[in-house]
C-alpha cells in the first residue's frame, strides 16, 4: 500500500459516496485508544478500508486509494478520482520527496477538512454509511480497542518506536 517514499494517497469522502459491493460480512474496525479514530479494515486479507473520526455523524471518511476501483472504466487514477491536492507528513518521508511535499500538516489541511465536514454533514451526507448502522448511529461492528502493549508492539513493528 505504501509508495517508494512510504506514503500512500487517502482521499476525503462522505460515507454515503462510498459503496462496498461484496464481503461486507468481513468488515471489522480497531481504534489505538477508546477515543481515537476507528479504523476500518477487511477481515480476510487485512486490507485498509478507511477511517472515520468515530461517530456517524461526522460525514468523514479517509479511504486509501488501494482500496477504490478506479481501473473498472479503464480510466486513470486522477482522471476518477482528481489529483494529488496536498503531500503532508513528508518528515516521514524516504528517499527524494516530490516537490511541496509538507513536513507535517499546514494550517490549510485542517481548515480543509473542516469545510468538508461541515459541507458533508450539512448535505446529510453521512448516510447511506457501510460504517455505521442509520437507525443508532452505532459503527456496524463494535470496534476493538488495543491495549497499552498492543498499541505500543504496533509502534515497534512498524519502526515508529525503538524496540
Amino acid at each position: 500500500m505504501l509508495d517508494e517514499n512510504g506514503g500512500t494517497d487517502i482521499y476525503q469522502l462522505s460515507p454515503s459516496q462510498i459503496v462496498i459491493e461484496s464481503g461486507k460480512e468481513n468488515i471489522r474496525c480497531v481504534r489505538l485508544t477508546s477515543g481515537g479514530l476507528i479504523r476500518w479494515y477487511a477481515s480476510c486479507c487485512n486490507s485498509a478500508i478507511g477511517n472515520t473520526l468515530g461517530s456517524a455523524k461526522i460525514s468523514f471518511v479517509g479511504m486509501p486509494h488501494t482500496f477504490m476501483d478506479h481501473q473498472g472504466d479503464g480510466r486513470k487514477r486522477d482522471e476518477v478520482l482528481g489529483p494529488c491536492r496536498l503531500s503532508i507528513y513528508g518528515c516521514y518521508g524516504k528517499g527524494k520527496l516530490p516537490l511541496g511535499v509538507h513536513p507535517k500538516v499546514p494550517f490549510r489541511f485542517f481548515v480543509r477538512v473542516f469545510c468538508f465536514i461541515v459541507s458533508s454533514s450539512f448535505k446529510k451526507k453521512n448516510f447511506p454509511s457501510p460504517f455505521f448502522d442509520e437507525t443508532s448511529g452505532k459503527p456496524v461492528v463494535e470496534p476493538k480497542i488495543l491495549s497499552d502493549d498492543q498499541r505500543e508492539r504496533l509502534f515497534v513493528d512498524n519502526g515508529l518506536r525503538a524496540n
